[in-house]
């Protein structure tokens, strides 16, 4: 009536040797094509309209332990954005947002400093 565990290598309980795991980077290898020739002022101010609407601010920024998103655009690329926003990990939900507005929402996160340039016009 025992249950027994057998296993090589580090005893149980030990941090698993990230040294041989592979670095998958989630940035772009090139820019999606939907920003060859997009006005990516206005999407990010449209952006920043959406992440007001939904409250981002809420989880991003404040609280006890807000999910920073310091260093995004260092980590993710706009297709992992995307990707987040159309499937994101508990406890953040799903918004209903168009792929126009995902994009827009992408840019105004990962291009902050074009919300600036817009406004110095």
């Amino acid at each position: 009536g025992a249950i027994y565990r057998v296993s090589y290598g580090q005893p149980s309980g030990a941090a698993p040797d990230t040294s041989m795991m592979p670095v998958i980077s989630r940035l772009d290898t090139e820019p999606p094509a939907w920003l060859t020739g997009a006005d990516l002022p206005a999407m990010a101010t449209r952006g920043e309209a959406l992440y007001q609407q939904h409250q981002c601010r809420s989880c991003h920024e404040m609280g006890e332990n807000p999910k920073l998103l310091t260093g995004l655009s260092e980590r993710l690329g706009y297709e992992a954005v995307i990707n987040v926003l159309e499937a994101p990990q508990s406890p953040m939900p799903v918004f209903p947002l168009s792929d126009t507005q995902r994009r827009e929402l992408a840019v105004f996160l990962l291009a902050p400093q074009t919300v600036n340039a817009g406004a110095d016009k």
